[in-house]
């Protein structure tokens, strides 16, 4: 036994290279090498368990099942024992004990069967590119580097490794190897995380050998203690497949974000995401890379936070704004900016329109009062539709500057989330900002967390209450009330508005339900009906005393309960796609004003707006009687009669007039409103009913008889009756109608009683002053007409003129108006032309003299913004994102007009000029 085990010793140090620990477990400190406590110590790393390595028991039996149970507490002998007595390799070995553990087989086989099933497996491989990963890819290339030499003299390929490359690389260098997860077979991978891996510039140059024979889409090189030197080793390698790069937290400096700018500039460059975040830029670093990116039209995220970056690199900045059609995130967040410098930043952003993320939080953009920086940001909220998420805290913004931007941001309903902590502001529950003295608050700045794009941002404690929709994972709730609907009011009474009341929507079918945007967690509610509190059925109770005084319009009411509804709302971190699309169907931030006291029901116009027609007067009316009294033939009668019969048609001439508008638009001859035969036969015939449909002649005859009279110029048509001709049409009729019970002499008699049983019934359905009084002074119309002003006076400069004369005042024709609806594709089976001639002829303001003037054929910007409006109200379109099939024609119809108008602007933006089309920000509209 002796010589055996002295025989043993002799083969083991001349003819095998074994680790110290191969020899005898217990060997630690200075009697292990330096390769082998550094092998040992991420073997250790991956669970591997050292004692398996000598796994043969001494009083083990060739040939026989090995009993894998009882490992632990077996006597082993060393491996090399095994591979003598087994004729087993190391390698096979190896190989041997790491498939077992894979499968946890607690019984194996002999290791020469396994010889045996191994030979088959490599017989039966297929592909030469499989790709190892996670611990295993750690193990090949330990192997690997054990018998680098070996292998590269034995295999070819090997030499054209990533793992080889690295590893001669190390030699070159005399360095002990760490493993960096590129020891795998040749192939390709789609990502490589090397995050925290402390390589530093002496294995930088190394893995940058074995990054030449890597395609990776993603590579994540961040916090790795590099300086400019490992940067620039890594930056030549880098293929041109990349697509997301990350070097942040590490030290790249100018030198190397020009190399980088040389690298990202060439045209076959795919890279889409670009993370230098913590990398000391600094302006010079910076304007370099801007400057080369600029000629880079995939970029799409630019991480260049907390860098030192000045104003001086603004420029820059705006330039590669300008330049890059696909940029939709860009963080510049903790730098050195000021106002004067990121005033050039978001005109870039304003004139391009594409941006979907801005992180300007933790810069110096509020020194000024009333700066120019608080002028261009509060315009850009107001028109820019493209931007979802903002951050703009801890900027020390007066209460001044925010309320310019307050102002602007009321009209946006597109930014889902905006940060504003640690400025003079603070956003409410429906995303209206609050100016006021909140910089100093030190609750404000208790826990901030920085967006992350358009995800949701997990916080490990209670949150500040920022609102930010995207950030906390606000999600939409429904809350409704089984309530009858009644003159008084329902209001909503939410805990994430303090209980302040808001008026709830009553829909036709009677329902009253309400959708908000709510925190994640439990929402604790209550709803009041006029001065009752009450609570819903439909949701369940929680006890919660509630004391306290409301004000709602001018009603005052106090609140005493001892429970209120409550409802568990899940978070949604998918508010934004990584698409940038919103997944929000039913709710928009800032949804027509804000909580319900800061806002009253009605407000009084002092002076009537360009958009808002004048009422027409009594007086008004009365001069156009007498204008056209003076071209009536009258019929023969007495002359008391006629006196009489013209004070019963001054009466109701304001009402025959309104039909006259609504039936000559419809029956237009000869480009001059009037009323065709045919219209005039409809009306009489089976609407007013003077006549029998059946005996038309005594008609024919009449308008034949009216029409025989010299014509009076260019607005009096041949084949159809105009104003004063539709009056006197209209006298005649009356006085052929037979009347029971009554004297056939007396014509004023007649005439009155026609006109109230037949005539004036019809014509008082087609009264466009009705529209008028119910619009008016509707702040909600006022509001869209108001926000979208730029977008009507831009459609009435297009459209009018095509039939102005030189010196003429620009007006916009039937025709133009016509043409334009039909060019937005509204002109359908749900709107005829007849439908967008009775808007225009409707809206034109009463002209006393119709004969000798055709401005009643002229539309006055004031009269576009109404006649608009009408269409609106006519067609009823469903919501743009909606689908039509789900809004049948009664739903439509209750919608209110300032959503009907918001409904219709997509299709007007699309007949605008395409610079108009491009700069135009769409406002959405949803009523309280």
């Amino acid at each position: 036994r002796c010589c055996r085990q002295r025989e043993l010793f002799y083969r083991f140090f001349f003819f095998k290279q074994k680790t110290a620990y191969e020899i005898l477990s217990g060997l630690v400190g200075s009697e292990m090498c330096i390769r082998d406590r550094y092998m040992g110590y991420h073997i250790q790393e991956m669970s591997i368990n050292l004692t398996r390595i000598n796994v043969i028991p001494r009083n083990h039996k060739a040939n026989t099942p090995l009993p894998f149970g009882n490992l632990k507490q077996a006597n082993f002998i060393p491996p090399l024992y095994a591979s003598t007595k087994f004729k087993l390799n190391s390698k096979q070995y190896d190989d041997w004990f790491s498939r077992l553990e894979s499968k946890n087989i607690e019984s194996a086989d002999s290791p020469q069967e396994y010889i045996k099933e191994e030979k088959t497996e490599e017989d039966n491989s297929i592909s030469p590119q499989k790709r190892i990963s996670g611990p295993g890819s750690i193990s090949i290339f330990f192997k690997k580097y054990k018998n680098i030499n070996k292998c590269q003299s034995q295999f070819h390929s090997c030499s054209k490794s990533a793992a080889c490359d690295y590893l001669r690389a190390i030699e070159k260098q005399n360095q002990t190897p760490i493993p960096l997860g590129i020891a795998k077979w040749k192939g390709s991978s789609d990502e490589l995380n090397l995050h925290g891996r402390k390589i530093g510039d002496t294995f930088a140059q190394a893995l940058g050998e074995g990054l030449k024979h890597m395609s990776h889409e993603v590579v994540q090189l961040s916090d790795n203690r590099l300086t400019q030197t490992g940067s620039i080793d890594l930056i030549k390698q880098l293929k041109p497949s990349i697509k997301k790069l990350d070097f942040s937290e590490n030290i790249i400096g100018g030198t190397a974000a020009a190399i980088l700018g040389n690298f990202v500039k060439n045209s076959a460059i795919v890279l889409q995401q670009l993370n230098l975040e913590n990398t000391r830029l600094g302006d010079t670093g910076a304007t370099e890379l801007c400057t080369q990116l600029t000629n880079h039209k995939n970029i799409q995220e630019l991480n260049l936070a907390r860098n030192n970056i000045s104003n001086l690199s603004c420029k820059s900045i705006a330039l590669l704004v300008l330049n890059t059609e696909n940029l939709s995130s860009l963080n510049l967040h903790w730098n050195s900016l000021k106002g004067e410098g990121a005033v050039l930043i978001l005109d870039a952003i304003n004139k391009t329109g594409h941006l979907k993320v801005l992180d300007l939080g933790w810069n110096n953009l509020g020194s000024n009062i009333k700066s120019e920086f608080a002028q261009k940001m509060g315009k850009i909220v107001k028109t820019l539709k493209s931007l979802l998420h903002v951050d703009l805290s801890n900027n020390r913004i007066c209460a001044e500057d925010c309320a310019i931007i307050a102002e602007g941001l009321e009209y946006n309903h597109t930014i889902w989330g905006i940060h504003m902590i640690g400025n003079d502001a603070i956003v409410d529950s429906k995303g209206f900002l609050i100016s006021g003295k909140f910089a100093d608050d030190p609750s404000q700045n208790h826990m901030t967390k920085r967006i992350n794009g358009g995800q949701m941002v997990e916080f490990d404690e209670q949150k500040a209450g920022g609102n930010c929709w995207i950030c906390e994972g606000w999600n939409e709730v429904k809350f409704e009330i089984d309530q009858q609907q009644t003159e008084e009011k329902v209001f909503l009474h939410l805990e994430t508005d303090n209980y302040e009341p808001e008026q709830m929507n009553c829909f036709c079918d009677g329902s009253y339900f309400q959708w908000r945007m709510c925190p994640p967690g439990r929402c604790h509610f209550f709803f009041s009906v006029g001065d009752n509190s009450q609570l819903s059925e439909k949701f369940k109770n929680s006890p919660r005393k509630i004391n306290m005084k409301f004000q709602a319009e001018n009603n005052n009411f106090t609140v005493n309960l001892s429970q209120v509804n409550v409802v568990e709302v899940n978070s949604n971190p998918y508010i934004i796609s990584d698409s940038y699309d919103v997944t929000i169907e039913n709710c928009i931030p800032r949804p027509g004003g804000k909580i319900y006291k800061e806002t009253p029901a009605k407000v009084v116009i002092s002076a009537p707006e360009p958009w808002i027609p004048k009422k027409e007067s009594q007086e008004l009316y009365d001069k156009c009687f007498e204008e056209d009294w003076n071209y009536i033939f009258k019929p023969k009668m007495s002359d008391e009669q006629l006196e009489k019969s013209k004070n019963i048609l001054k009466k109701n001439y304001r009402h025959m007039k309104e039909a006259y508008k609504y039936f000559a638009a419809i029956g237009i001859t000869e480009n001059t409103f009037s009323i065709n035969k045919l219209t005039l036969t409809n009306l009489f015939a089976h609407k007013i009913k003077l006549i029998n449909p059946e005996n038309l002649e005594e008609l024919n005859l009449l308008f034949m008889k009216i029409k025989s009279r010299p014509n009076l110029g260019k607005n009096h048509p041949k084949t159809g009756l105009i104003r004063f001709e539709f009056i006197e049409m209209i006298w005649r009729l009356s006085l052929m109608k037979q009347m029971p019970n009554k004297n056939n002499n007396n014509e004023a008699e007649i005439l009155e009683e026609v006109l109230k049983k037949y005539v004036i019934p019809v014509c008082e359905q087609y009264n466009s002053e009705d529209f008028r009084e119910k619009h008016r002074y509707d702040q909600k119309t006022w509001n869209i007409l108001k926000s979208h002003s730029n977008l009507f006076e831009h459609l009435f400069q297009t459209w009018c003129g095509s039939h102005r004369n030189k010196g003429d005042r620009n007006y916009l024709s039937h025709d133009d108006f016509l043409s334009a609806f039909t060019q937005a594709g509204l002109v359908n089976n749900n709107l005829a032309e007849r439908d967008v001639n009775a808007s225009y002829a409707q809206s034109m303001a009463t002209q006393v003299d119709e004969i000798n003037n055709r401005r009643h054929m002229k539309m006055q910007y004031t009269e576009f913004c109404e006649a608009v409006a009408r269409v609106a109200d006519t067609i009823s379109l469903p919501p743009p994102s909606q689908e039509a099939e789900e809004w049948p024609i009664e739903r439509r119809e209750c919608q209110s007009l300032p959503e009907k108008m918001e409904n219709i602007i997509p299709a007007l933006i699309n007949i605008t000029r395409k610079s108009f089309r491009e700069n135009y920000s769409c406002l959405l509209y949803t009523s309280d």
